[in-house]
């Protein structure tokens, strides 16, 4: 899920003039290209394990370094950034990988970096993830949204593994040592996650330009702008400064 306006532009406005950013998981560009519409002196940089996604992203943000790599095994140097968005990225990682990706992160960020991080919560509503219903129905799923643009395009790129739902103090673990949180907050309810369930005829059709399909994206975009605090919040979302 993209972070909200006021949220991304507050982020923003710590990277200093000129800035390194890099946007693990970049997906299609689109975080960058956002990025880049506000800040279009900072360079840009990504990386993503989806082949067909970089080419869109290379499309949109032409000017940005892109990177065909996992976030366990970044191509940069050490202490290249200032700032590292990870937005829905690390629950797709496998466990065993989690935390190579936090070191590499810290690895590749300058003494001061920021890092905000998005990922499922153990909220209320995380039965409602549709990213697990491959795995609680895979007879429904296979009839809803297999052959879906989700599944070709990480096609024997990555093994699709269950959304682990994190806790606060989850990642607080994962990141120990290396980065420290600084602002927590819990995002989304219930429009997200059912809009996520909802659009998937509309990614096995290659559709997520149907008017509905952009009505319910902009209804969860609204919804990831309100704190809905631990017991009850889909997400969670965090900023960290390296240590």
């Amino acid at each position: 899920m993209s972070l909200p306006e006021s949220t991304l532009r507050a982020f923003l406005a710590r990277v200093p003039t000129t800035g390194h950013l890099l946007d693990l998981g970049c997906g299609d560009g689109a975080n960058l290209a956002r990025i880049a519409s506000i800040r279009p002196d900072l360079h840009l940089a990504g990386v993503d394990i989806s082949t067909g996604d970089l080419e869109r992203a290379r499309q949109s943000v032409p000017d940005a370094e892109l990177h065909h790599a996992g976030g366990d095994n970044l191509p940069f140097p050490d202490g290249q950034f200032d700032a590292i968005t990870c937005l829905e990225m690390i629950e797709h990682v496998p466990r065993q990988l989690r935390s190579d990706v936090v070191a590499q992160a810290r690895r590749v960020a300058k003494p001061h970096a920021r890092l905000i991080l998005s990922t499922p919560h153990t909220g209320a509503f995380q039965w409602l993830d549709a990213q697990n219903m491959r795995h609680r129905f895979p007879r429904l799923y296979r009839a809803v949204a297999s052959g879906s643009k989700r599944d070709r395009e990480y096609a024997g790129q990555q093994e699709v593994v269950w959304h682990h739902h994190f806790t606060c103090g989850e990642l607080e673990d994962l990141l120990r040592s290396r980065w420290q949180l600084l602002e927590v907050s819990y995002p989304t309810l219930l429009i997200a996650p059912l809009a996520d369930l909802l659009s998937f005829p509309f990614h096995r059709a290659g559709r997520l330009d149907h008017p509905i399909a952009r009505g319910m994206a902009a209804m969860a975009a609204w919804e990831s702008g309100h704190d809905f605090g631990p017991l009850l919040g889909a997400g969670i979302r965090i900023v960290a400064g390296a240590i």
